[in-house]
């Protein structure tokens, strides 16, 4: 063995015979030329790519725009505060104020805290589609909130009963809301920051719902500032209302947490049970129909029934008692005590039904007109 070989590919015969020539600079010079060529080559060709992307996003936005302006007819008053909203009456400011929900109610709230409403405001928020699907409000943001609302803010941590604190809005900004909380749920709230959901409520209905996120606070004050928000439209208002009409059993007592005795409030025992009509259920409460009244506070339950066996428990809240003819009378209930697993359910179950109930109208009136078209060429051959 010849000790000046080595093995492979270091062998120096090898090596030599792949040996190459020594480059001149010129030839060195052309070499990094060419790559720099090549790479100008594709950066100009991406340049170019993009710059034709743009004008095509740009060309597509001014389009819509200008859709959207023949659509509507705003007259000249409108279209100057259109302008004053978007900060300008170009196609690419109107496109970033009427084509971003966000940028959209920033702009309305910046105005609003200057002292400037327009009233074309509204109208813009209907024919753009930025409602909630509550025919009663057209809530999108809390920025359109104001003093005096009042929220529900929910806690549900793992392995432990979901906690509900209550508050109300006590002042509102550029960035942020201060709300107040009631409970003592300042601490607890900004603790659990990521498990928590904040609703808005109107009457009896949790109506709309808004991710949390919390900006800072005053617990000496039970103050908490939180960020402004959209509707979470992932998980879509609350706000269907089903008739029901099927009798019901209700159990009534003072406190949800009366386990026995004589109610002071209701006269009867605690659980005690009454007979009456379910006729309206949400998820944010429910209407009834009952032969005897109750006072303001008192607590109704009642369970409905799941596929495969399983029930729904359902609490509620008395804030309103009507005469509904002869003895009897309607009352209203605010549902409490609902976890965020059950209130889902309930949304479910709503939702399931609204669909059932909607494919059988669909399904009648395909009949109906089947039915007059069957008649109606009979009659024509008659």
């Amino acid at each position: 063995m010849n000790p000046d070989r080595t093995l492979g590919v270091l062998d120096p015969a090898v090596l030599e015979y792949f040996k190459f020539g020594a480059f001149s600079g010129l030839q060195i010079a052309f070499f990094f030329a060419c790559i720099a060529a090549l790479a100008g080559y594709f950066l100009i060709g991406v340049l170019l790519n993009n710059l034709s992307n743009r004008r095509a996003k740009w060309a597509k936005q001014r389009s819509q725009v200008k859709r959207w302006l023949e659509a509507w007819g705003l007259e000249e008053t409108e279209l100057e505060h259109l302008g004053l909203l978007a900060g300008g009456r170009e196609l690419r400011s109107l496109y970033g104020f009427l084509g971003d929900p966000v940028r959209f109610e920033e702009r309305i709230h910046e105005h609003w805290l200057a002292g400037r409403y327009f009233p074309v405001s509204e109208r813009l928020r209907g024919e753009l589609g930025y409602y909630t699907g509550n025919p009663r409000g057209i809530v999108v943001s809390t920025r359109q909130l104001m003093p005096g609302d009042h929220f529900r803010l929910s806690t549900q941590t793992a392995g432990a009963k979901p906690r509900h604190f209550y508050g109300q809005m006590v002042s509102g900004g550029r960035e942020g809301f201060v709300v107040e909380v009631s409970e003592g749920g300042c601490d607890y709230i900004r603790a659990h920051q990521s498990e928590s959901e904040l609703f808005y409520l109107r009457g009896e209905d949790v109506e709309y719902r808004f991710p949390l996120k919390v900006l800072g606070g005053d617990p000496r004050r039970e103050h908490l500032v939180l960020a402004h928000q959209l509707v979470d439209f992932g998980h879509r208002p609350r706000a269907i209302r089903l008739p029901m009409v099927r009798p019901m059993e209700f159990s009534v007592r003072a406190l949800p947490s009366v386990d026995g005795g004589e109610d002071e409030q209701t006269g009867q025992t605690a659980g005690a049970k009454v007979n009456g009509v379910l006729l309206e259920l949400s998820e944010g409460g429910f209407s009834a129909v009952l032969t005897r009244t109750f006072p303001a506070g008192v607590y109704f339950g009642f369970s409905l029934t799941l596929p495969r066996g399983r029930v729904l428990p359902i609490l509620g809240r008395m804030i309103e008692s009507r005469p509904f003819g002869g003895k009897s009378h309607i009352i209203r209930c605010e549902a409490r005590g609902m976890s965020r697993e059950r209130r889902n359910t309930l949304d479910r179950l709503l939702r399931t039904e609204l669909n059932r109930r909607l494919s059988l109208e669909k399904e009648k009136k395909r009949r109906a007109r089947k039915q007059a078209d069957s008649g109606g060429r009979d009659s024509i051959s008659g």
